[in-house]
Parts: C-alpha cells; structure tokens; sequence
C-alpha cells in the first residue's frame, strides 16, 4: 500500500511540475490544455507503476 500511495504522490508531482511549465510557456489562456497534458501525465505515471507491479508478480 505504501508503494501505490508513493507511485500515486510521484506521478501527482509529475503531473503539477508537467501543468506548470506548460502554463509558463502558453500562458494562462491554455489552461485547459495545461490540465489535459497534466492529467494524461498523471495517469500515464500511474499505470507505468501498475504495469511494472504486474509484470514482477508474474515473473515471481
């Protein structure tokens, strides 16, 4: 549980660092798209680390 809680809260900080740079470079009138890149990157961090969970109980 401590793992996910950990993979949660990196992916999390990717995702607001990935939603701040994107606002700094377009400006504050893309923040819709600010959100959408943030959110794809969330969930991608996310299931990488699910993925990477599956595929070391698989081989175990």
């Amino acid at each position: 549980m401590l793992l996910h809680l950990k993979a949660i809260l990196k992916s999390i900080f990717t995702a607001v660092i990935i939603f701040l740079l994107f606002i700094a470079v377009c400006g504050i009138d893309a923040i819709l798209g600010s959100v959408i890149v943030a959110l794809i990157a969330f969930i991608i961090g996310y299931a990488s680390f699910l993925y990477e969970q599956y595929k070391n109980k698989r081989t175990k």
